[in-house]
């Protein structure tokens, strides 16, 4: 994806929604002295040093394409704008209502929005620059970078490519697999991997599949493997699409919830333990704006920002701080939150709280969640206190985390280089670099920084991360798309 900008233009692709979004995070760098973060319909600004809200703080938000101004002064600028150390998260919506999808915006910051605590610099002047850009078609909720257990999925705009294994037809073509990227046919808007098959939504709303079939997770009422995207149903209004293990997740535009594929465990949430092969609508109707699927459990948000899970909870992934040898064949509540986003991975858990805390449950046998301490976490506990994080991503054993100021770390097991490095907690990876945007694989791992440079690592056994001629790839490598 590439998205142009200069020192005094911004261009960001976002979609206001009246059910909110999870806070994949945009970054882009204004000035030498700051950066802007853009994650859900906040705009956070990272300066060098700690700031609080100045005296005369005034901002401008306008629509341009209708000209129509959002004033925010000292009568009401403290409700739209929170200061956090060195982080001035502003929040438009706060005061206004939602933005409007494909509008026009251009915000504009007066310089004594902000005074610096003990900047070498004054980095107070980059805030009389104006910065423009564009609500857009494609949702913060969707997924841009995802992978199985021997392939992975980037989209670049809305064309979807994939390397690795095609046994099975995880590269949505008949053929065997590729050491690098392929398209994959079709416009896609986002992307989501199981073990061995992949789903998307197109840029029409409609959902797709591919790839492995054994228990349905095509949802194509059938068992055969689909060798080439083929289109799940006739609907044209699908949001959010999640897989893990070989179960699928759904969310359409109105907050219903579907689900599909393998039920061993009961992670279809659908109160039984019985494979589907077509959708089927969880309980609980339009009320549904997150869902994230690990091997054998699934974790939701509501749109009152409320946490949930279901299906397997061996080792305290469900959150419930149950006995870890139950099961949950329906929706349970973990917290009332409010909640922002979730993640699941294999076997372990996270979530993100409106204050962009982190929090992470399950498995921690080699450290996944980001903390030291390899004790079994059967209920949220947060990660890095005080640290604020707009993105995570999980695999089978490691986990990767984008913080609002655009820095990536991982944690957990390093076999195949995928943390990008070997300590306990959070290992800085690229510690020079700003990205966007993460994903992962099973033992993979993705980053895309703010120049739209896609940046691969971790197991390349079958070509997995679209490299030739290397099985392991411990350190970020720059991958080309065609």
């Amino acid at each position: 994806m590439k998205i142009s900008t200069s020192l005094f233009f911004l261009v960001v692709f976002i979609q206001a929604t009246a059910y909110g979004m999870a806070p994949q995070v945009v970054t882009k760098t204004p000035s030498s002295g700051s950066s802007l973060v853009l994650t859900n319909e906040q705009f956070v600004v990272a300066f060098d040093a700690n700031i609080a809200i100045g005296a005369n703080a005034q901002a401008t938000f306008r629509d341009l394409d209708n000209a129509i101004d959002r004033v925010y002064d000292a009568s009401n600028i403290t409700m739209a704008l929170q200061v956090s150390g060195n982080l001035a998260i502003f929040n438009p919506a706060a005061v206004g209502g939602p933005l409007t999808p494909l509008t026009n915006y251009e915000i504009t910051y007066n310089g004594g929005t902000f005074q610096d605590f003990g900047a070498v610099s004054n980095v107070t002047a980059m805030l009389s620059t104006e910065w423009t850009f564009m609500t857009g078609e494609r949702s913060t909720r969707d997924k841009v970078m995802a992978g199985g257990h021997s392939h992975g999925y980037w989209l670049d705009g809305s064309s979807l490519n994939g390397a690795g294994r095609n046994d099975l037809g995880q590269l949505g073509f008949m053929g065997g697999g590729s050491s690098f990227p392929v398209n994959i046919s079709g416009s896609y808007l986002s992307v989501a991997s199981g073990q061995d098959f992949g789903l998307g939504i197109q840029t029409d709303g409609t959902l797709w599949s591919w790839g492995y079939n054994h228990d349905g997770q095509l949802g194509q009422n059938n068992n055969a493997n689909a060798y080439f995207p083929t289109q799940i149903g006739f609907d044209s209004d699908w949001a959010v699409v999640a897989a893990g293990g070989r179960s699928a997740m759904a969310i359409k535009q109105d907050g219903t919830l579907f689900a599909w594929g393998e039920n061993a465990h009961g992670q279809l949430g659908l109160g039984d333990q019985g494979d589907k092969i077509v959708p089927e609508e969880v309980a609980g109707g339009n009320v549904w704006r997150e869902v994230a699927v690990g091997f054998n459990h699934t974790l939701a948000i509501k749109n009152d920002g409320s946490l949930w899970s279901w299906g397997e909870n061996g080792f305290g992934q469900l959150g419930l701080g149950l006995p870890t040898n139950s099961l949950k064949l329906a929706p349970f509540q973990i917290s009332a939150g409010p909640w922002r986003s979730v993640t699941a991975g294999a076997f372990h858990s996270f979530a993100i709280d409106e204050t962009g805390q982190l929090h992470g449950w399950g498995r921690n046998h080699d450290g996944q969640l980001g903390v030291s301490n390899p004790a079994l976490g059967t209920t949220p506990i947060a990660i890095e206190p005080g640290k604020l994080f707009g993105q995570v991503d999980a695999g089978v054993d490691h986990s990767l985390f984008l913080d609002l100021n655009g820095k990536v770390f991982g944690a957990g097991k390093n076999r195949f280089g995928q943390v990008g490095g070997n300590g306990l907690g959070l290992n800085p990876v690229e510690p020079g670099r700003t990205f966007r945007s993460i994903g992962t694989g099973a033992y993979q791992s993705y980053g895309m920084d703010t120049f739209g440079n896609l940046f691969v690592w971790g197991k390349n056994i079958s070509g997995e991360l679209g490299i030739s001629g290397q099985k392991v790839v411990d350190q970020p490598m720059m991958q080309t798309l065609p």
